[in-house]
């Protein structure tokens, strides 16, 4: 009877670990969660409140860094500039994640973004495109957004 309860200890103590370990391993796939109308931007300290523009990292410490709009992120990791490991940003008219150097930004004075950046990402060149099209703007790589964030 105590080698089952001890095996089944043993067990639990093993899966808790690997739960445990999991979620560690977590941060750097999946974006933080952001509690809209909570959650305060580590740039700015204003409320994060529209999905289509915030954005968010983990640093190197895992510690979760949450932006309420483009512009915030890169005026963040302009100061900080070794401690993103993985960045996101939302896709401008879906909402949905998008890792931000694989995605495609706009500047533009048409939308009325946080801090008024005017930047706003798209999962795809061809919508990014499209944005521009109906909406005006200058398409921007990842790399450039700092020199971009930085002139205004």
């Amino acid at each position: 009877m105590c080698g089952i309860a001890y095996r089944n200890w043993i067990t639990g103590f093993i899966i808790l670990i690997l739960t445990v370990s999991g979620c560690v391993g977590e941060q750097g796939r999946r974006p933080p969660v952001i509690r809209y109308g909570r959650d305060v931007c580590d740039e700015c300290r204003m409320i994060i409140s529209e999905e289509r523009f915030s954005a968010a990292s983990f640093n190197s410490e895992g510690e979760a860094v949450r932006f309420d709009g483009i512009g915030c992120l890169i005026r963040y990791h302009v100061r900080h500039p070794l401690h993103a490991e993985k960045t996101w940003v939302h896709d401008y008219q879906s909402e949905k994640w998008v890792q931000a150097d694989s995605a495609f930004f706009v500047s533009t004075q048409t939308v009325a973004t946080p801090m008024g950046s005017g930047i706003v990402a798209f999962a795809s060149q061809s919508e990014a495109a499209r944005f521009m099209s109906d909406h005006g703007g200058t398409s921007v790589e990842w790399n450039n957004l700092p020199a971009l964030v930085q002139t205004q």
